[in-house]
């Protein structure tokens, strides 16, 4: 069967629920995408990974997707723009994992020193740093062009992971060397931390 699915290009004459079973076959392959404009095509749009009904009559009900054309024409669109979605969402998650570290790693560095961010610098990081940039990325246009490399099904991907555990670890080493070199100079002079210092210790 899989020599089957490989090599024919025409399947004819089929039941309903033969469409469905075909789908499913396709499916244990990779993901499928099957157009339909009838009521016997309503159980292969429902098993496949992404349906199409080219009708908005019968088969509309059963498919996620409806196209305005009764034609094929729709489907480089819509792997484009499904494309688009899922490496936006990939990379959205990428960047506000990234964000929570880099902030926890501030903060620990600010509390050694005895200080906190105050209110409007919390305010200024959320709402100014990552609203824009979160906003801006959703609003990214999807490629002219399909690459013929697929992106990951999933946001937990090995590769997604390691490359945000590589770049928290560049980013860790920068800004503690930052840090290292700040408090090294001549000109640095943290009196909160002098006083909080002092405080602590009368107070023992």
């Amino acid at each position: 069967m899989p020599v089957i699915l490989e090599k024919a290009v025409i399947f004819a004459r089929m039941k309903p629920n033969d469409k469905a079973d075909l789908v499913d076959l396709y499916e244990e392959e990779n993901v499928t995408v099957y157009c339909g404009d009838g009521a016997n095509d309503c159980g292969a749009l429902k098993h496949a990974s992404v349906g199409v009904s080219l009708s908005k009559l019968e088969a509309s009900v059963a498919s996620p997707f409806t196209s305005n054309m009764d034609s094929i024409s729709c489907v480089p669109s819509m792997i484009k723009e499904g494309r688009c979605a899922l490496i936006t969402s990939i990379s959205t998650f990428k960047y506000m994992a990234l964000y929570a570290f880099i902030q926890f790693i501030s903060i620990l560095m600010i509390y050694w020193r005895g200080s906190i961010l105050s209110d409007a610098e919390y305010l200024y990081i959320d709402l100014i740093i990552i609203d824009v940039i979160v906003l801006t990325a959703s609003r990214t246009e999807a490629s002219e062009t399909i690459s013929k490399q697929a992106p990951p099904k999933r946001i937990f991907h090995l590769p997604t992971m390691v490359s945000i555990i590589i770049h928290i670890i560049i980013v860790a080493g920068f800004q503690a060397g930052t840090y290292a070199w700040i408090i090294s100079q001549p000109w640095f002079c943290s009196v909160r931390y002098e006083s909080y210092l002092t405080s602590n210790f009368r107070s023992t």
